[in-house]
């Protein structure tokens, strides 16, 4: 009276869509950062401190990769060739607007900062601007909000006078 299932056989076509490949790396290192393998490529050149995801398609269709294809399963050719063109996207004919440092103060030249370097320049940025005497330097040596945002002491008042209607 047991109902037993029959086994349910999978085409070994499908198993292997699953399966990875020998020489898949679990780890991928570019632009001195690791990476994981499991992601998509232009997803995962996006947790490149400095490196958004329109700079990341421009990355991919230059060194001619599928953005779908796994991290993991590129060649080091592949890999040394997305490093060096994030280090060095002028040569490659991406265009200046995608980076993120135009006309440089120091050099004049447009850069593409990424990294443990671009936290260190954006800390240089912001002595600088209180070494001045800036609106912004003296906002930012205080602590208060920099750009315009409220300051958060309006909306209370806001709710209690809705609150009366």
């Amino acid at each position: 009276m047991s109902k037993r299932k029959a086994k349910l056989i999978l085409p070994k076509s499908l198993i292997n869509k699953f399966i990875k490949p020998p020489e898949f790396k679990n780890i991928v290192r570019i632009v001195d950062t690791d990476l994981p393998g499991e992601l998509p490529v232009l997803w995962a050149l996006t947790r490149i401190l400095g490196v958004g995801i329109s700079f990341a398609n421009a990355i991919v269709k230059v060194a001619d990769i599928d953005p779908r294809r796994l991290l993991g399963t590129l060649t080091d050719e592949e890999i040394a060739k997305l490093d060096s063109i994030i280090r060095n996207p002028i040569q490659y004919a991406i265009p200046a607007w995608l980076l993120n440092r135009r006309y440089d103060r120091e050099t004049g030249e447009h850069i593409h900062l990424t990294g443990s370097k671009l936290t260190l320049q954006l800390k240089k940025d912001i002595e600088r601007l209180i070494n001045l005497g800036h609106w912004r330097g003296i906002r930012h040596s205080r602590g208060l909000k920099v750009r315009g945002q409220r300051l958060g002491r309006s909306r209370p008042r806001a709710i209690i006078h809705h609150l009366k209607r």
